[in-house]
């Protein structure tokens, strides 16, 4: 079977910060590529803008130290 991507295009993946200014870059740089990323973050309502005007999914997952 032939793709036009490469194999790792087709994963999902996450850009964790997204919503920061190097992470809302690289989301931006990724759709230019043609590719989905994932936006990942603390900050829920800033991720959900960054994905509502990107046209990308967002998610907040909880992050908890280990004890």
């Amino acid at each position: 079977m032939h793709h036009d991507k490469p194999e790792a295009a087709r994963r999902p993946w996450m850009i964790y910060g997204a919503n920061g200014y190097t992470g809302g870059l690289i989301a931006r740089e990724a759709l230019k590529r043609g590719l989905q990323p994932l936006l990942g973050g603390r900050n829920r309502r800033a991720l959900q803008a960054l994905a509502g005007e990107l046209g990308l999914e967002s998610r907040s997952p909880g992050l908890v130290a280990p004890t």
